[in-house]
């Protein structure tokens, strides 16, 4: 059975999109499925994956050059001919400045998202595809949700093509990171959104909350969304150990692993929230350690102490860098996403480590705190400026008995979510919603 597997992100890509759907192909081919993916070019080899079915990975470059990618629009900051040591010439600060002007005007017209260049090369590439091997089945894969017009190009080509759409992030809906100008464009994602979820034979979303919010959005897609969860993909990790920085108290290391944004996951809370413990637990140096990007996020010096509060922001690290440090600390912590019905993707890992897992969140009942509800080594707080009466002896315990959960739940967690489980849903999923269409 041939498959066509639209992704920006592609199958080589460092992201967890990536990795995820690079498993996913893994399962397929061992499936028996012959896999056509038509992606963002990535700089990186194309896998080679074993079984009786097979992959084929074309490269797709997006149209124009620096003036439809933002990205591209980045100057340099030093010429070939400039000497080093001397500062940019009246000319070369003219340019930036234009550059700088063309990028904030690209990202108030652009449309859907960052990856629009590529949406009209992806499709005729994928029609050409569709014409040769007479494909059984269409899947497209965002985020970006650039991927889902190229799919929906070609399911208006080919209407009885069988299309499935994986859903990583929501599109229309998304306020708080909008991926376009939605005073612009609001009314249109929501119809195109729609239109997608309306001809899409079947639909898949990593958490259980993304579905009601998409059922409740778009009734059109109610009864043919399936909720197939977040991947554990296990990797080496390189040796860490914390400076030694407090000699005379006992120190607690909180890190947490992941993206910061200012408008849904916000470092700022995490530091207040530990500044009232360390009035309820006196005794202890706290040292708060976040790794990862920062966008947008609030402007905190990368280094700072607050009374018995110290923290630190470190450089982006590899994921084998990141996995010792995460493995070195006595809890873990998960700022949860202002928007409730998301799933940060880095639970999954948390949780398979087994450590103590800290969830700070905004809003009671949000999907991270339903995920964390069966682990046994957590603990749920909603923080909104101050720890509340009923939550501080509850935190108290808590890190008074920093403990990890037991091997065998910490197993359960690396089967259920392991790349042959989840690969495996995808099967699934492939092989009954195309079948009844």
């Amino acid at each position: 059975m041939k498959l066509l597997v639209v992704s920006h992100a592609g199958l080589q890509a460092n992201s967890p999109r990536a990795r995820r759907w690079r498993s996913v192909v893994e399962s397929l081919v061992e499936a028996g499925y012959d896999v056509t993916v038509v992606q963002a070019p990535s700089g990186n080899a194309s896998p080679i994956m074993a079984g009786p079915g097979r992959v084929e990975v074309h490269e797709v470059q997006g149209l124009g050059g620096s003036l439809a990618n933002p990205v591209a629009l980045d100057g340099a900051t030093h010429s070939a001919g400039q000497p080093l040591g001397r500062g940019p010439s009246r000319v070369e600060r003219f340019g930036h400045a234009i550059n700088a002007m063309l990028r904030s005007l690209v990202r108030q017209v652009r449309w859907p998202d960052f990856a629009f260049p590529w949406i009209v090369p992806a499709a005729v590439r994928g029609i050409r595809l569709q014409r040769a091997n007479d494909f059984a089945a269409l899947i497209s894969v965002s985020h970006p949700f650039s991927s889902h017009l190229v799919g929906l190009c070609l399911k208006l080509w080919w209407p009885k093509l069988p299309w499935l759409l994986d859903i990583g992030d929501p599109f229309s809906f998304l306020d708080a990171t909008p991926p376009n100008n939605f005073a612009l464009y609001r009314r249109l994602n929501h119809w195109v959104e729609n239109r997608c979820l309306s001809l899409a034979d079947g639909v898949s979303v990593t958490c259980d909350g993304t579905r009601r919010m998409f059922e409740a959005t778009f009734p059109v897609c109610t009864g043919k969304t399936r909720v197939i969860g977040p991947l554990y993909r296990p990797q080496a990790a390189m040796p860490f150990m914390f400076e030694q920085t407090d000699q005379t108290r006992a120190v607690v290391r909180v890190l947490f692993a992941g993206t910061l944004y200012a408008s849904i996951r916000k470092p700022s809370g995490a530091i207040d929230f530990f500044r009232e413990c360390a009035a309820l637990v006196p005794h202890v140096t706290w040292e708060l350690h976040f790794v990862g990007q920062r966008v947008g996020a609030d402007a905190i010096p990368s280094r700072g102490r607050c009374g018995n509060v110290e923290y630190t922001f470190h450089e982006f690290r590899s994921g084998e860098a990141a996995l010792g440090m995460m493995r070195a600390a006595d809890c873990l912590l998960n700022i949860s996403n202002d928007t409730w019905y998301q799933l940060p993707s880095k639970l999954i890992d948390y949780m398979a480590l087994g450590k103590p897992i800290l969830n700070l969140s905004t809003v009671p009942d949000d999907e991270s705190s339903s995920f964390l509800r069966a682990y046994s080594s957590g603990l749920t707080v909603v923080f909104s400026g101050r720890i509340e009466e009923s939550d501080r002896d509850r935190v108290v315990r808590f890190f008074q008995t920093l403990r990890e959960v037991p091997e065998a739940e910490r197993t359960r967690v690396q089967q259920v979510h392991s790349a042959g489980a989840i690969g495996a849903q995808y099967c699934d999923w492939v092989a009954r919603d195309t079948k009844s269409t």
